[in-house]
């Protein structure tokens, strides 16, 4: 019987300790998630007003941009002098209605580093059809020394283009 008290003793005390503050090293942690994750938040909404030099300042020079589809590929020079001019003068009223963002950082050869993933609903105004389209997007950033250096896109591509009007037909043999 006094083993049983002294174990339900031990247990009540154990229980009842508050949990210690994180390490230094945690802290540090959370913090570089916070600013990296404000840092996309921030590249977001500067696509959603057409800030372009807002967007080139928050991109590393290296950056790649990747997807949706297999072949998409743009570098830095392609995606803001190009890509980017194209697609501010065919939508308007871009918005990300973000579902959830997290920071993964990881060490594995060829991905280390910090990633901020974003899950959202994006939606435009697409000025040549004059429709409205909504999809869900999913994106991975790759944030190094405070600059976006690589993104991932997907979304589906089937969806939105179906929101155009446009309409998806075999191939007749």
């Amino acid at each position: 019987m006094k083993k049983l008290l002294l174990l339900s003793g031990i247990v009540l005390i154990s229980m009842s300790c508050t949990q210690q503050p994180p390490p230094a090293a945690e802290a540090d942690k959370k913090d570089t998630a916070d600013e990296n994750i404000a840092l996309v938040k921030k590249y977001m909404a500067a696509y959603e007003a057409e800030d372009i030099e807002t967007m080139k300042s928050l991109s590393d020079d290296s950056l790649l941009i990747v997807g949706p589809g297999h072949e998409d590929e743009l570098d830095f020079r392609e995606y803001y002098e190009e890509w980017v001019p194209r697609i501010f003068e065919t939508e308007d009223s871009r918005h990300y209605n973000v579902i959830t963002m997290t920071q993964f950082s990881t060490q594995q050869e060829g991905i280390a580093g910090d990633w901020v993933l974003c899950w959202a609903d994006f939606s435009y105004f697409h000025l040549g059809t004059q429709k409205t389209v909504t999809f869900p997007v999913h994106f991975a950033s790759l944030v190094k020394d405070g600059k976006i250096q690589f993104i991932a896109r997907y979304y589906d591509q089937l969806d939105l283009y179906t929101q155009l009007g446009y309409e998806l037909k075999p191939v007749k043999d």
